[in-house]
């Protein structure tokens, strides 16, 4: 390392953020319901506005650093190397995976098993040329989001619980990369309403994880 650079380089603990105290860190505001989980991604942005494009929170024991601009990101995942290493998406669904002996997903590994995971899916999905067979199919669940989407507006032009409507658009689209076959998602009959349960739930697994992060 130069000694240019190395004068440049700031430390870690000088990387601004919200205040923090003993125990919680930057989680008060929280816990005495001055802030919401549910609209933590707000927060977030506010954070940029308020700290810069580099901002330190401290979640309990947790440390999490939020990194805004677009080359910096590019930079952070450029230097993650052949088997970085990531938490997982859902530790809820990592133990429930781990208890019932089956395979944790991409979202829940790291090292060799991610590697070999990774390798396989991205020769099957994301060649260019393996993506294009997906065209139609996924022309088609794009067409019928948006029929549905201009079919559910309000007199204001709104869409009611838009984010449910986008989850079993995205649920349909798994379904057709995954099985090359509708799920119903979208369909308006039982099998959007199962659609509707699963993201529903899928949800309340989320809620469970942030919380676990809280308390």
């Amino acid at each position: 390392m130069s000694t240019e650079w190395s004068e440049r380089t700031k430390p870690f603990s000088s990387i601004p953020g919200p205040p923090r105290v003993p125990i919680l860190g930057t989680l008060l505001p929280y816990k005495i319901g001055f802030k919401k989980l549910k609209t933590y991604h707000n927060d977030v942005c506010e954070l940029f506005f308020k700290y810069g494009p580099v901002v330190r929170e401290v979640f309990g024991s947790q440390t999490i650093i939020h990194v805004y601009d677009p080359a910096d990101i590019r930079q952070i995942y450029e230097s993650d190397g052949k088997m970085p290493q990531i938490p997982p998406l859902q530790e809820t669904t990592q133990f429930y995976r781990k208890k019932k002996d089956m395979s944790l997903g991409l979202g829940n590994l790291n090292g060799e098993e991610w590697y070999k995971l990774r390798h396989a899916v991205q020769q099957m999905m994301l060649r260019p040329r393996e993506v294009s067979y997906y065209y139609p199919l996924q022309d088609d669940v794009a067409k019928r989001a948006v029929k549905r989407i201009h079919e559910d507006l309000d007199r204001n032009g709104s869409v009611p619980q838009l984010h449910l409507l986008v989850a079993k658009w995205i649920l349909e689209s798994a379904g057709m990369c995954c099985f090359e076959k509708s799920l119903g998602s979208l369909s308006g009959d039982e099998r959007e309403r199962l659609s509707h349960k699963l993201v529903e739930l899928n949800i309340e697994i989320f809620k469970v994880y942030l919380l676990s992060h809280v308390v």
